[in-house]
């Protein structure tokens, strides 16, 4: 990354902290939500290319409905649970 972006996206943050600064907790914390699953949708991206890594600690199936099963992998890669995020990440 140029360092023009990460000056840019720095100063964009800076922005939205201070804009939020005029609101309440509630609205903080909604905030917050977003970003989070602004998170879990980058993670997601990049999931997509470590695949056959995730495969060697998720190899089972899961059973979408009776009649859809899919690898545990697959699930985890689009659905990224919030209790397997830290575990993901750290893999």
């Amino acid at each position: 990354m140029s360092e023009r972006y990460k000056a840019d996206r720095f100063r964009e943050k800076l922005y939205e902290v201070e804009w939020l600064s005029g609101f309440n907790m509630r609205s903080y914390r909604g905030f917050c939500g977003v970003e989070h699953m602004k998170f879990k949708g980058l993670c997601c991206k990049y999931l997509v290319d470590w695949r056959d890594l995730l495969l060697k600690y998720y190899s089972g199936r899961r059973v979408i409905s009776p009649i859809k099963v899919v690898e545990e992998v697959d699930w985890i890669i689009v659905m990224m649970p919030r209790n397997k995020l830290r575990e993901i990440v750290q893999l």
